[in-house]
């Protein structure tokens, strides 16, 4: 039986290299960087499927990572849900563009929730720059079939476009879950234009989110067009005048043989 493993303490990652049976490695506690090291040796020669990145990790330790997950064949979902810079995430875009073995894509970050003022200040401006450095790594990597964002407080109108624009690129995702991302208007019409010339996008997860008219006419109007997605989740979204929504929602994709809609 495989062992999921919870980094707590720095002897913990000494404890995983005579360990068999581990197949996912949850990084949720600072660590030195001799462990990082050490960790990413381990990861190296072991079957590790699932890697997931929750505490804090400083640009040296995610340089080291990253060259680790450029190489490494056998993880197959990697989670990063820590706080770490642009400047990180640049490095750890360019690993996953280079991995032949990630799957499963899955980013929680507070970064992707910073507010839109007209101006940013070249503080924002930076951290603007982490959801651009990992839509370079989904439009370039070929082998990711998932990818799922959240964010709290809800995502910001820069990264769904940055987002967008790769996966109008991408021919590899089949399913995109952007459950309570509290998307706006505009975050709506960035996805609704992408799934007018995306083919291979199976599932789209709208999950805890509140649409309004305009929005679902958006919806509406790229369903028209787009004949590949198989299920639209809707499950606790909240939709202004939802029942007529999903009652033209439901007609359009009836008349797509190959859609179906999850309510």
């Amino acid at each position: 039986m495989d062992d999921d493993v919870y980094l707590n303490y720095d002897k913990d990652i000494y404890m995983i290299k005579n360990n068999p049976n581990v197949s996912e490695i949850n990084l949720n506690h600072d660590i030195d960087i001799g462990s990082i090291k050490y960790l990413s040796n381990v990861i190296e020669n072991k079957k590790i499927t699932k890697l997931i990145l929750i505490s804090d990790i400083n640009l040296e330790s995610i340089k080291i990572l990253s060259n680790m997950i450029k190489k490494n064949t056998f993880i197959k979902k990697l989670t990063i849900a820590v706080e770490i810079s642009s400047e990180s995430m640049k490095y750890l875009s360019e690993s996953i563009k280079k991995n032949k073995s990630i799957k499963e894509l899955y980013v929680v970050s507070a970064y992707m929730a910073l507010p839109e003022p007209y101006e940013l200040s070249p503080d924002e401006k930076i951290k603007n720059l982490y959801m651009k450095y990992l839509s370079e790594a989904i439009k370039e990597n070929t082998n990711i079939t998932y990818i799922g964002i959240w964010c709290d407080p809800g995502i910001n109108n820069n990264s769904i476009k940055y987002l967008c624009k790769a996966l109008k690129i991408n021919k590899s995702i089949i399913e995109v879950d952007l459950s309570g991302t509290e998307m706006s208007n505009k975050d709506i019409f960035y996805i609704s234009d992408m799934l007018k010339i995306n083919n291979t996008i199976i599932v789209m997860n709208f999950d805890s989110n509140i649409i309004d008219d305009i929005g679902a006419k958006c919806i509406m109007k790229c369903l028209e067009i787009n004949k590949t997605i198989q299920t639209f989740g809707f499950f606790t979204t909240r939709c202004i005048n939802s029942k007529n929504f999903l009652k033209k929602l439901g007609y359009i994709l009836s008349m797509n043989k190959y859609n179906s809609i999850k309510q």
